[in-house]
């Protein structure tokens, strides 16, 4: 199994643990099929955490292996979703990127990492998509990433090194007449 980079960013954004995911498609359904998405087929999964609460999750498949990758993931809006029902080399899980069939090569990339105020940056392991950029990480490299961002969250730094400040840009800086459109 895979994980991309897109689908790790929206389960942070959503609050989502990989655990409660796991939970949520090994108790879920598919709710969509999706057989011509290429390169590998996909499908949308409904599932609840275990509060009970719905989740959504798009997974990819390469039925060659047996391996899926998690694209993405999110808490679906009720008000749009009526009716919820409830030894050797390690295998190469996708020969082409699930998201745009682009060629993949292992690389060592750097992931930030938040957890409250928090940042961290890390080298990891991954499969790089070398079209669009999207990046898998394995099961285990997320579970880390998880373990990472609650250390942080809870300031527990006795394993990283601090590597200088960090800092943001005021909202007014350069000047005053300057501002974002809304």
């Amino acid at each position: 199994m895979r994980i991309t980079d897109h689908a790790d960013e929206k389960a942070v954004d959503d609050e989502l643990s990989y655990e409660e995911i796991y939970f949520s498609v090994m108790h879920g359904e598919v709710i969509e099929d999706y057989p011509t998405d290429k390169p590998y087929a996909s499908c949308l999964i409904l599932g609840r955490n275990f509060s009970d609460e719905p989740i959504h999750s798009v997974w990819a498949y390469n039925p060659q292996n047996l391996w899926a990758v998690l694209i993405t993931v999110y808490r679906p809006d009720p008000k749009r979703w009526v009716g919820w029902k409830g030894e050797g080399e390690e295998m190469k899980p996708f020969e082409n990127c699930p998201v745009c069939g682009g060629e993949l090569e292992n690389r060592q990339v750097e992931k930030l990492l938040r957890g409250g105020v928090n940042t961290l940056s890390l080298k990891v392991s991954a499969e790089v998509c070398l079209h669009c950029g999207e990046r898998l990480f394995s099961e285990d490299v997320v579970k880390s990433f998880e373990e990472i961002r609650a250390k942080l969250r809870k300031q527990e730094f006795d394993r990283f090194t601090s590597l200088g400040q960090s800092f943001t840009v005021d909202k007014n800086w350069p000047n005053k007449a300057i501002q974002p459109s809304v």
